[in-house]
């Protein structure tokens, strides 16, 4: 792909994992730049993208980072990149593909089913007298601690995102 104004080409992977078409920016696109390629792509009609992610450097130890146009998690485009990465690799069969992606969702997603939803499982079948009840309860709960959890850590990266609104210098340096 082309863009207009720089006349810059890029690499662009394009794959549909699970009903919603994804491009995979491969080359390297200065964040700056991100939102401009990305509404390009979009424009495509005839490739029906629904939503672009970048390959960047990974930040911690993983093989490829993923960011999303937005900023967001994005399950669906981080299957399609590990898969995109697997088969850069020459990969046949099952594959592992350590990655990185964008948003803080993972966390979340992490806390919910594993620290708070698992061991409820276990749990609430003791305190409950009906085990099955116990069981089904143990979702609702962990849906609530995870609410609880999700906004706790939201107060804390907005809190962090207006002082640095605030203070310009500061997220400079």
């Amino acid at each position: 792909m082309q863009t207009l104004q720089q006349k810059r080409e890029y690499t662009v992977a394009v794959l549909d994992p699970a009903g919603n078409v994804t491009a995979i920016v491969c080359s390297d696109v200065p964040a700056a730049e991100r939102a401009r390629v990305a509404a390009q792509i979009l424009r495509l009609p005839e490739l029906g993208i629904e939503q672009v992610a970048f390959l960047t450097e990974p930040r911690s130890g993983g093989e490829i980072r993923l960011e999303m146009m937005g900023g967001e998690f994005c399950g669906n485009a981080l299957r399609c990149a590990g898969f995109y990465q697997a088969l850069r690799n020459g990969a046949q069969g099952k594959s592992c593909v350590f990655a990185e992606i964008s948003g803080c969702s993972i966390i979340v997603a992490v806390v919910r089913k594993f620290v708070l939803l698992i061991p409820l499982i276990y749990i609430m079948p003791h305190i409950i007298s009906d085990k099955a009840i116990g069981v089904y309860t143990a979702e609702p709960i962990a849906d609530v601690l995870a609410v609880t959890f999700t906004l706790i850590l939201f107060a804390f990266r907005f809190r962090s995102a207006m002082k640095k609104l605030e203070k310009p210098e500061a997220a400079e340096k």
